[in-house]
């Protein structure tokens, strides 16, 4: 007697559906889509050498000891800055927070790390709802404007 392909079909089914739901998952974490977008238009800038995913491995902590890491981050790599490790100082770094209180969060506790930790870089920090660019200090002033302009436009 031969085996039923009904099972098998049926299984077949559930996994694209559940594929399917997993998918539309990071839409849902990304709300309309603005942390894709912003990643895409730094992407198009002709200074932008790449755009890539960055690990997450510590997950910060601020004053009250809240959780102040993003939901995802790219790293920014700008044309002729060195770049020998994952950080700001490659460019820019874009962070996606839950909310905007989140961000600011975030802000507010790189601003209060750096001012306490002489020697660490000074570049701008930008937010755009729950979204940040945190700018590296070794940016020239164009590069800086045309990263901004790019973020905010």
């Amino acid at each position: 007697m031969r085996p039923s392909r009904g099972p098998l079909l049926l299984t077949a089914l559930v996994l694209a559906a559940l594929t399917a739901c997993a998918g539309s998952q990071d839409a849902a974490d990304d709300p309309g889509g603005v942390f894709a977008r912003a990643t895409e238009r730094l992407q198009e800038l002709e200074i932008v050498e790449d755009v890539e995913a960055m690990r997450r491995d510590d997950v910060p902590t601020d004053a009250q000891g809240q959780t102040v890491s993003p939901t995802e981050a790219v790293l920014v790599r700008v044309a002729g800055l060195p770049c020998p490790e994952q950080s700001v100082d490659c460019g820019a770094v874009l962070e996606r927070f839950p909310s905007e209180a989140d961000a600011q969060r975030r802000a507010d506790f790189v601003i209060a790390f750096r001012s306490g930790t002489p020697g660490l870089g000074a570049g701008r920090i930008l937010r755009d709802g729950p979204l940040l660019l945190r700018l590296s200090d070794q940016l020239p002033p164009e590069t800086e404007q045309a990263l901004e302009d790019e973020f905010t436009g």
